[in-house]
């Protein structure tokens, strides 16, 4: 309780998409950040509400980046066999400068059949994924509903 109003029964949103960047970062509590009074967005969103509305964010992925996404895994595909496995990805996905358990969570939400290796589709989303993550969008926990049907397409 502070000064004698009662806890809320869900998290403020700003509070959500903190704890949600210091989990997936797996910062210590003492890196907590601080939420003032201004930034705590009331009336609260359920923690279910915020994570759709990033689920949201993440689906709209523009016809040019899907086009220059498309262009690079070509490239890596040098076999023409639609797939590519992490060895090659890595490097390409290393220039994004996301941290390693970043890049991780990237892959493992992108490679949608899990299979080990990106597909066209899989590999547009992982990068899309990683420029939205660079322009300090929250990873979303799974892939969004959006990117999957773009997964299914190309």
């Amino acid at each position: 309780r502070v000064r004698g109003m009662p806890l809320p029964s869900t998290l403020p949103a700003a509070l959500v998409r903190r704890c949600a960047a210091l989990d997936r970062d797996r910062a210590s509590a003492r890196d907590l950040p601080h939420v003032s009074e201004d930034e705590a967005e009331w009336p609260v969103v359920p923690p279910a509400a915020a994570a759709d509305e990033a689920q949201d964010e993440y689906a709209e992925i523009k016809p040019e980046e899907k086009l220059l996404f498309s262009g690079i895994f070509a490239e890596l595909d040098e076999r023409r066999e639609g797939v590519i496995d992490a060895n090659t990805a890595k490097p390409v996905l290393e220039r994004t400068n996301l941290p390693t358990s970043e890049l991780s969570q990237i892959w493992l939400i992108s490679d949608v059949d899990s299979d080990g290796c990106l597909t066209r589709g899989e590999f547009v989303c992982a990068m899309h994924l990683a420029s939205c993550r660079n322009r300090g969008m929250p990873l979303p926990p799974r892939l969004p509903a959006g990117l999957v049907r773009l997964v299914a397409e190309l």
